[in-house]
């Protein structure tokens, strides 16, 4: 329903603002170990369970051919596809996204796939239910921001593909920076049910004044399931309007965008990761960061 909105960044990051209850992830640090390759060609095959340790040196032998720009890309309900990554960026989003609080179910496997690295997931991030829908956003946005913390910045957000049930592919191009001298801090909003708004780690302080901007059409707010996400519920449903009623929805989300703008916020990418038909409900997620 709402366009894509991309950027690029002028900072690093190191680390990213968790709950009110004061709770962060880990710091970016290098993964120590990475996964055997596998040769099974079909995605439907089932993975071997054997896990092995790869060495530095190991990966540095593996390393692609050094290219400007790479793809992150998800595919059916579990998986992960890294293109053109150098093996230490992957081994660092390995060890960011196994952290329980990002994604709770763990990796359950991985393999080189046509070129790319495969990450499959426990469980089914991209078509989630429960609880697993907040740490599945979760997930793409700790891939983003440790990409960003290592120099790699997203260039696009785009679908290339005509299959049903596809998702975004994340194009970042190598744009190497000094390190910042102050940590950015990321949360992750959803448009959710076609009335909701879940504000996802977002910091206490931004989200009252985004609550203050959106009290006009809110019919109540509070905590929600889990710690470090917020959810406010509007009257009418404006993100399944239709006619004149879709405009309201639009000024809801221009309203938004100024509170972002005014708190040295904004949206760093808008993402569809969600596993649907041509007749699902889908609205993307958004991943913001401080500029």
């Amino acid at each position: 329903m709402f366009d894509k909105l991309k950027g690029t960044q002028r900072s690093s990051v190191d680390d990213g603002r968790y709950s009110d209850s004061g709770t962060r992830p880990p710091s970016y640090v290098e993964a120590e170990h990475s996964r055997p390759q596998y040769s099974d060609e079909e995605d439907q095959q089932r993975y071997s369970s054997q896990n092995e340790s790869l060495s530095n040196a190991e990966c540095s032998a593996s390393l692609p051919t050094p290219s400007t720009f790479a793809s992150v890309s998800l595919h059916m309900s579990d998986r992960l596809r890294f293109l053109q990554l150098p093996r230490p960026v992957i081994a660092q989003i390995r060890s960011r996204i196994s952290h329980p609080e990002i994604w709770p179910r763990g990796i359950q496997e991985e393999r080189q796939y046509h070129g790319s690295w495969e990450i499959k997931l426990r469980g089914n991030p991209w078509h989630p239910t429960g609880n697993d829908a907040i740490y599945a956003r979760r997930l793409t946005r700790e891939v983003i921001a440790t990409l960003y913390s290592l120099g790699w910045i997203l260039y696009s957000s785009t679908d290339i593909s005509r299959k049903t049930n596809d998702k975004d592919n994340l194009f970042f191009r190598f744009q190497p920076r000094p390190p910042p001298t102050v940590p950015v801090e990321w949360f992750s909003l959803t448009f959710s049910r076609g009335d909701r708004l879940r504000l996802i780690d977002c910091p206490a302080e931004l989200r009252q004044a985004i609550v203050a901007a959106l009290a006009y059409k809110t019919q109540s707010h509070g905590p929600y399931r889990i710690p470090g996400v917020y959810e406010l519920k509007f009257t009418g449903h404006p993100f399944m309007a239709l006619g004149g009623e879709s405009m309201d929805a639009r000024l809801l989300v221009l309203k938004l965008l100024d509170v972002l703008q005014r708190g040295g916020w904004r949206v760093y990418a808008s993402i569809d990761q969600k596993y649907g038909g041509e007749n699902a409900n889908e609205t993307d997620t958004w991943q913001i960061c401080q500029n």
